[in-house]
């Protein structure tokens, strides 16, 4: 599960990629082994631009459903939970990389420039005024009347 988090984490923040700026680097510090890392760049092989962040969910669910074989986990409902949590798991890091394609400031400022523009138009009638944004010096909106 750290490598799933930590590969998201890559994509999405910078200091974590120049941590770990190439999957060698996963290998050096210890969260791959060297035949992980060889099935990661097999897989970029042959499909180079989807991340793959959930392989090491996948092969933590077949952990899970091999003790199950073997005996070390009771019940079916115990298997049933740990692959729910893993699933939940790997939704969340999806989660995380579709916000980061989302620019938040930005829609942000055009919901507030939609809402500002529909305010005044609701205020004053068309051509009496121009709006003047003097967002520099004090974050103020100046109205200038043309009377």
């Amino acid at each position: 599960m750290c490598v799933c988090l930590t590969i998201v984490l890559t994509n999405v923040a910078p200091r974590v990629k120049k941590r770990f700026p190439t999957l060698e680097h996963f290998v050096e510090s210890g969260l791959l082994l060297d035949n992980e890392l060889a099935i990661f760049q097999s897989l970029n092989a042959k499909f180079p631009k989807p991340s793959k962040h959930w392989l090491p969910i996948v092969w933590a669910s077949s952990i899970v459903t091999r003790a199950r074989q073997e005996g070390r986990i009771r019940d079916d409902f115990a298997v049933k939970t740990l692959i729910d949590e893993l699933n939940r798991f790997r939704g969340m890091c999806g989660s995380i990389s579709h916000y980061d394609t989302i620019s938040v400031p930005l829609v942000y400022t055009q919901v507030l420039r939609h809402r500002e523009e529909r305010l005044f138009k609701l205020i004053i009638p068309e051509g009496k005024a121009i709006v003047v944004r003097n967002f520099e010096k004090s974050g103020r909106i100046i109205i200038k009347y043309l009377i």
